[in-house]
């Protein structure tokens, strides 16, 4: 070994060592012992220097003159370590989107060698693989001594994107390398991130799921829906290729007189729209099953339409709308309560599925839009514009005649082209004309009584109980409840006239449509000769709510009202003798019937008035007892009962005298005030007994002497009684007895 004395080696890594060793008396070999620290080929040295001295030779004793005795160009170069290098690291799902990966990876070696053969698969034997899923197969063969191609066979049963896989790990065995016996010492023999990215199913997106009737309400539409695909593309280079006509696209149940076309944009992007015109399109024949199915030619990569989400839908829909409509929210015009042929209602106008022409404010009537006929005189029809979708129609001014036989019926309006802005003909719109639409006009206000008299109370004090109600209609009354109406501030509402001395009136309004009147106090005079029929009440116009002019109102004077006065009650007597029977024994058969007007007798049916004290009676002979029956509500019978002790006709009596009591009058509750409450000239007229008195005693034979008595005869009156039977009859033969003829 050449010391440094004969060889200077410079620029050496500290961890080496050189030596420079001779092999021959004409060679040195040079080397470096030990191993260095740092050697990566970052650490390669290009400046290593070999000086050799004077010593090194055995002749020249300058090493000067030895050609390239110094040398500082040597170099170190150090190798990188055996490594693995992956073209790429992630695996993608093909386009099929079926679950099958189409990407393959180049794994390359460098600074080492494979071993085997070409096409050999180092799976399994050289390369463990782990994460990989259960349905794919990893293949790794052999394509070079420094190359492997690696792919994923099969079909993954679940590949969607919430599927990816991001820890496929591939570990090499050392039996995969020539020199790296230890396959740790291999960079990259353990790869654990590798991924596998699976594809959402490729998605069409519908823009829409309606179609609806344009605004033209023809059957036909101008809307359309676009269909966008995301993962694939459409099929096709044509430039707005129309995929159901060219059979990529089927609809198969469009309604009749419509065509589907379906027209590419672009690459992702379709267009369905649907020409011509639907034969029906009512409300009624509205679908929501219109049915689009993809065939597999319509997509670049999905062999199968089926994969493709949305590829076939039975839930679209195809809406019509059905014509314009005109909705009248009434269809009377009525006179107001002013009963002047003012009309105070306004019919509303609607439009639905168009629009009304004009601005807001405009008078279609005036500006031609709609025709009138049949407006009443006095009146003119305005149709006013709201908004877009409203009209409201007004009749202004005062109608001529207005009574309810003035009601019409026909007020007619038409609707012209002009008045739509999508229907250009006026007929298509439901209810363009209206040709029964009402005015209806109000009778004049009433004013109605519920009685026309006034009755005197029963109490016969010129006091009056009743009452008179009078009701309105077709307006009201003026005025807040209990307000007298004849006292009103400023001006009194209503006057009555003609009221009998003694008597007040007041008309107290009970409701809106109510007046009571009353008349208060008592009458100075109020015999029934004192009545009166010409009671008056006059409302003034103040008296109404809605009439301005009194005489509008029917009724407003009364002037026929009675105050039927009535004369007090008074008792009269049928008979004022009762007169002994003719059996002359002291009894009577006859009576007094006892007659009330004007009020009833109080007490109960039979009643003995004698008897419970409502009448008294006096002046009657012993053993006899009067009877006083309750034989009606206005008469009394007065009988005698029993046998008079005494009844000869000295015995009459003149002054039997009968009193009514407080309490025996329905109404008159003081027995004074009823005429003839007591009556003290009744007479009982007893008979002396009965008795014959005889014209003569003695009958003288005739002249003729013949023993005939003609001519001769005397009379037998009877006092106190009658002879029975009739005038003519002979009593000697029956009723009388003559002896000793």
């Amino acid at each position: 070994v050449f010391d440094s004395t004969k060889v200077v080696v410079g620029g050496v890594p500290t961890s080496l060592t050189s030596e420079v060793r001779r092999t021959s008396s004409t060679t040195l070999t040079f080397s470096l012992l030990g191993n260095a620290d740092t050697h990566s080929s970052s650490d390669n040295i290009s400046s290593i220097s070999l000086l050799f001295t004077d010593d090194a030779f055995t002749n020249n004793v300058s090493a000067t003159n030895v050609g390239n005795y110094e040398k500082t160009d040597f170099s170190i170069t150090f190798d990188a370590p055996a490594s693995l290098s992956y073209s790429a690291t992630n695996f993608v799902e093909s386009l099929a989107n079926d679950g099958s990966i189409t990407t393959t990876i180049d794994i390359d070696l460098f600074s080492d060698t494979l071993t085997g053969t070409n096409g050999d698969n180092f799976i399994g034997s050289k390369i463990v693989v782990t994460g990989l899923p259960s349905t794919l197969v990893a293949v790794a063969t052999k394509t070079s001594d420094t190359r492997l191609n690696v792919s994923l066979t099969g079909n993954a049963d679940t590949h969607t994107n919430s599927e990816d896989v991001s820890n496929l790990q591939f570990t090499f065995d050392a039996s995969a390398f020539s020199a790296n016996t230890v396959a740790s010492n291999v960079t990259n023999y353990d790869k654990s991130d590798l991924t596998i990215d699976f594809n959402d199913p490729a998605i069409l997106s519908y823009s829409g799921s309606n179609f609806t009737e344009s605004v033209a309400n023809d059957g036909s539409f101008t809307q359309v829906i676009d269909i966008d695909i995301s993962g694939d593309t459409f099929s096709g280079t044509t430039p707005s290729e129309d995929f159901i006509d060219t059979g990529k696209v089927t609809v198969p149940n469009l309604p009749s007189g419509l065509t589907g076309v379906l027209t590419k944009i672009s690459s992702t992007r379709l267009r369905l729209s649907l020409s011509g015109s639907a034969d029906n399109h009512e409300v009624t024949n509205n679908i929501t099953n219109l049915q689009i199915t993809f065939e597999d030619s319509a997509f670049a990569n999905n062999a199968a339409a089926s994969n493709v989400t949305n590829s076939s839908r039975s839930d679209l829909a195809i809406t019509y709308s059905d014509p314009a409509v005109l909705s009248y929210s009434g269809n009377t015009f009525t006179e107001g309560l002013s009963n002047d042929g003012l009309i105070t209602n306004s019919i509303v106008v609607t439009l639905s599925g168009d629009t009304f022409q004009g601005t807001a404010g405009d008078n279609f009537v005036a500006d031609g839009r709609i025709s009138v006929a049949n407006i009443p005189s006095g009146l003119t029809l305005e149709a006013n514009k709201d908004n877009d979708n409203q009209l409201t129609l007004t009749l202004t001014g005062n109608a001529s005649s207005h009574e309810e036989i003035d009601n019409a019926s026909n007020l007619t309006l038409t609707f012209e082209n002009t008045a739509f802005v999508n229907n250009a003909v006026a007929s298509n719109v439901t209810n363009f004309n209206r040709n029964n639409i009402e005015v209806s006009y109000n009778n004049p206000a009433i004013i109605s009584y519920d009685s026309s008299s006034f009755n005197e109370s029963v109490a016969n004090d010129g006091s009056i109980t009743d009452t008179l109600s009078v009701s309105i209609s077709g307006d009201t009354f003026n005025g807040t409840v209990g307000e007298n109406f004849l006292v009103s501030s400023p001006t009194p509402k209503a006057v009555v006239s003609n009221i009998p001395a003694g008597l007040t009136s007041r008309a107290i309004l009970s409701d809106p449509n109510t007046i009571i009147i009353y008349l208060d106090n008592n009458a100075t005079t109020h015999t029934s000769s004192s009545s009166i029929s010409n009671l008056t009440v006059t409302f003034d116009a103040s008296a109404f709510t809605n009439n301005t002019v009194n005489t509008n109102v029917t009724g407003y004077i009364k002037s026929n009202i009675s105050i039927n006065f009535t004369d007090p009650p008074s008792i009269s007597y049928s008979n004022t003798t009762f007169s002994e029977r003719l059996q002359n024994d002291g009894a009577f058969d006859s009576q007094a019937v006892i007659t009330i007007t004007s009020d009833t007798f109080a007490g109960t049916a039979n009643e003995d008035f004698f008897d419970t004290g409502k009448v008294v009676i006096t002046g009657y002979p012993d053993n006899l007892i009067p009877v006083a029956e309750r034989t009606s509500d206005s008469t009394i019978t007065l009988t005698l009962t029993g046998n008079a002790l005494s009844h000869a006709n000295t015995n009459d009596i003149t002054n039997l005298t009968v009193t009514f009591q407080d309490g025996a009058f329905t109404n008159t509750p003081t027995a004074a005030n009823v005429t003839g409450f007591s009556k003290n000239d009744l007479s009982i007229d007893f008979n002396d007994p009965a008795s014959l008195i005889y014209g003569g005693t003695t009958l003288t034979e005739a002249l003729s002497n013949d023993g005939s008595f003609t001519g001769s005869s005397f009379t037998i009156d009877l006092n106190g009684d009658t002879f029975s039977g009739s005038n003519g009859d002979n009593f000697a033969n029956s009723e009388v007895t003559i002896n000793n003829l």
